[in-house]
């Protein structure tokens, strides 16, 4: 026995640990074990599965005991690499585990976490990646150690949680961040495999910043494959079923089937997606429908695909969605999403379908309408801003349509959703108001515009609303005059417009004193009683637009402004 650093090594112990050495060539306490090496690796496993089984036992304890009681980092980087040699992820794992793990015994995970919080680089992701193994073998064991896969899903958990708002830029640039993902996502791969901690993984809320690592995974193919073979493993999984629903994974990974950075990527997140099809009630497929997939499907049916696989699972897939589709109608479609209080935009959200479909809205009382309201509280942006677009829809076909809304309290809702930090929310808010204040469409035409004003855009409607931008109206204005109208329609442009509710300061002065100019374009009044509005251009706009702006035109513009 010798007594090193506090601690003892058995003769035979490192009579195994020589042993082995004297296998390997000069340089091989390098961390990075090259392809070079592989022939060594490979001579060593030779000699050591032909041995005695004692001799294999001796050797695994000994690189233990380094682990566990050795700080100096050339020893534990040294053992590490030994570690990873000797116990490959693989199909031989189980059998060589034994040598380090007796049966009915547990590794001591202590040294491993220990490497995992407080090291970085390579000692880091070995160490995660070896206690990783070791807990896939107590999984086999009845004496399954869920606090320390508990623990260790902890730290993984926070270590993912603390690249996941970064994962696409700042782990390029900073290396430590980066190896920390790396072995947090490596590690989380191996343990994933097995049923109990995949319990564990979810019950510690490790879903969602899996989710949200992926959906910052650009350009970064291998990241991106390795988190989508995690959630992929855990659509085996009951329990993280409906999770899914909750952190929206089905659309993260359609993501990785419509962008195919890599072929195993877009395999894997195939494989998912089959596995959630019929789950939660349909609701899966309902939202694979909705996200387009099966256009997507289409598309790769035609390219050729190196992985046999691939084909079989867009298939399956095109097979069930495509029955699915034929089985609803778009109304029962429609309901189940406006349920789920999620809204995408899509099919269902266009005017095609509201012209096809508007009287349906009224069963019930107007239910579904009801539920459009609600959802315009809601936290998510997106499900607002269509929310919006589809009452401003149902205004526009159901007859008075606008006085439903308004009387079902919509309209107050939309009138604050006009100043929402997100600009979609408030082009949308901005949209529907405007609807609701149109007395009768058939007079918007090219030369009639419905018009609306916050803060810096101008809104215009003719064919279809559109936001416009100051210079865009500009250039609106001059395609007018150079021979769509005649010049003096720019004098007479018919308006209407709401202009109570809104911030900016010209519109707030055309609701207080009927009359204000327009960022030097012109100048606006309001007929108070009609709410009509007639835009008259000032004459530095007019020269503009004509491409003639002298002295003259600045002389006018003045004794306007002063006007």
């Amino acid at each position: 026995m010798r007594s090193v650093g506090g601690f003892s090594l058995e003769k035979t112990e490192i009579t195994a640990l020589k042993d082995m050495e004297n296998l390997v060539k000069p340089g091989a306490d390098d961390a990075n074990v090259s392809s070079s090496k592989l022939s060594t690796v490979l001579i060593i496993w030779k000699c050591f599965e032909g041995g005695e089984n004692r001799l294999h036992v001796e050797l695994g304890s000994a690189l233990l005991k380094l682990v566990k009681n050795v700080t100096e980092s050339t020893v534990l980087k040294y053992a590490l690499a030994r570690m990873e040699e000797l116990l490959p992820d693989g199909l031989r794992l189980r059998k060589r585990m034994v040598y380090f793990v007796p049966e009915g015994s547990s590794v001591d995970a202590a040294p491993f976490l220990r490497m995992v919080r407080n090291d970085t680089g390579y000692m880091q992701y070995a160490a995660s990646h070896l206690l990783a193994l070791f807990l896939t073998y107590d999984c086999h064991q009845s004496g399954f150690m869920a606090a320390t896969v508990s623990d260790t899903m902890d730290t993984k958990l926070k270590s993912m949680s603390a690249m996941k708002m970064g994962a696409a830029s700042s782990s390029q640039s900073d290396p430590s961040r980066s190896n920390v993902t790396r072995a947090a996502v490596a590690s989380m791969m191996v343990l994933l495999r097995f049923e109990k901690a995949r319990v564990v993984f979810v019950k510690q809320g490790g879903v969602a910043p899996v989710v949200e690592l992926l959906q910052n995974s650009q350009n970064r193919a291998q990241l991106a494959y390795e988190l989508t073979f995690i959630l992929w493993t855990l659509t085996f999984c009951h329990e993280a079923i409906e999770k899914f629903a909750a952190v929206k994974a089905l659309d993260v990974v359609v993501q990785q089937v419509t962008s195919a950075p890599r072929e195993k990527v877009v395999r894997v997140a195939l494989e998912a997606l089959q596995n959630l099809l019929g789950k939660l009630s349909g609701y899966f497929n309902e939202r694979m429908i909705d996200s387009g997939l099966l256009k997507t499907l289409n598309n790769m049916r035609e390219r050729k695909w190196t992985d046999e696989d691939i084909t079989k699972s867009i298939q399956a897939i095109r097979d069930v969605l495509i029955r699915e589709y034929k089985e609803l109608n778009t109304m029962e479609r429609y309901e189940k999403e406006l349920r789920t209080g999620d809204l995408n935009w899509g099919l269902l959200h266009t005017d095609k379908f509201w012209k096809d479909n508007f009287m349906t809205f009224e069963n019930k009382e107007f239910e579904l309408i009801r539920l459009l309201i609600d959802l315009l509280e809601s936290d998510d942006s997106k499900t607002v801003a269509v929310a919006l677009f589809d009452l401003g829809e149902f205004v526009r076909f159901y007859p008075n349509g606008k006085h439903i809304v308004k009387r079902l309290g919509a309209k107050k809702v939309a009138m604050k959703l006009m100043t929402h930090e997100n600009a979609e929310v408030q082009k949308q808010a901005l949209q529907c108001i405007s609807k609701m204040m149109v007395n009768k469409w058939e007079f918007v035409n090219s030369y009639r515009y419905l018009a609306c004003a916050t803060h810096n855009q101008f809104s215009i409607h003719s064919t279809g609303i559109m936001a416009m931008t100051k210079a865009e109206l500009l250039k609106h204005l001059q395609r007018v005059a150079q021979g769509a109208t005649p010049r003096k329609a720019l004098n007479s442009i018919h308006v209407r417009t709401i202009v109570d509710e809104t911030l900016d300061v010209w519109t707030q002065s055309l609701r207080e004193t009927g009359t204000a100019s327009f960022h030097g374009l012109g100048r606006f009044t309001v007929d108070k009683k009609t709410g009509d509005i007639k835009f008259k251009a000032s004459s530095l706009l007019l020269d503009k637009l004509s491409g003639d702006v002298s002295s003259s035109a600045k002389d006018r513009r003045d004794s306007d402004d002063e006007a």
